[in-house]
């Protein structure tokens, strides 16, 4: 298993497609009715010791799964019963970690996971999100990381948000005629 370069998951309605590559780092693309909507982006968690999760991944096993279930909420807001339907890989590496990824009709997720023992630090996490092209955004600015999280959200190119800029979440990918993204 540990040659698997590329691995392709779908949302239940086929139209959300993530294609997950394991070569020298973990990335992964995001496709809606096949036109791309997030270029190949790298994801990586370090802990301590600096042992850096996702860095020449050697892949061990897969497991993939589909699941359509309610989840039937004790304090109803929007609605009493909420539907739970995805499709989800769960990728096992050498060195005791994983990472699972979700495709559901709406969106796409993903967690990393150890099976190290003792206490685990999480140092850096890496999570970049490459566009095909410089869209729109609605972009939270903020001065700190101290935040009362009731940011204006300013209509900004991606381009106008550089490395010196800070945000917290959600951003709103918007333009017209494109599909809409929301990243949390």
């Amino acid at each position: 298993l540990s040659s698997a370069k590329s691995i392709d998951l779908y949302s239940p309605d086929k139209k959300i497609h993530v294609k997950i590559d394991l070569s020298k780092t973990i990335s992964y693309s995001v496709f809606y009715q096949r036109q791309e909507i997030l270029s190949p982006s790298a994801i990586s968690l370090t802990i301590n010791k600096g042992i850096k999760l996702g860095l020449n991944p050697k892949l061990k096993n897969q497991n993939k799964r589909s699941v359509n279930e309610k989840i039937y909420s004790v304090v109803p807001e929007k609605r009493k019963i909420i539907p739970d339907i995805f499709n989800e890989i769960d990728l096992q590496f050498n060195k005791n970690y994983g990472l699972i990824f979700r495709v559901y009709d709406d969106g796409v997720a993903y967690q990393f996971y150890t099976k190290l023992k003792g206490e685990i630090t999480i140092v850096n996490e890496e999570v970049v999100f490459n566009f095909p092209f410089d869209r729109s955004s609605y972009f939270p600015f903020e001065d700190s990381f101290l935040t009362h999280s009731e940011r204006q959200y300013p209509y900004v190119k991606i381009s106008e948000i550089t490395s010196e800029k800070m945000g917290c979440t959600p951003v709103l990918i918007y333009d017209e005629n494109r599909p809409i993204l929301a990243i949390a």
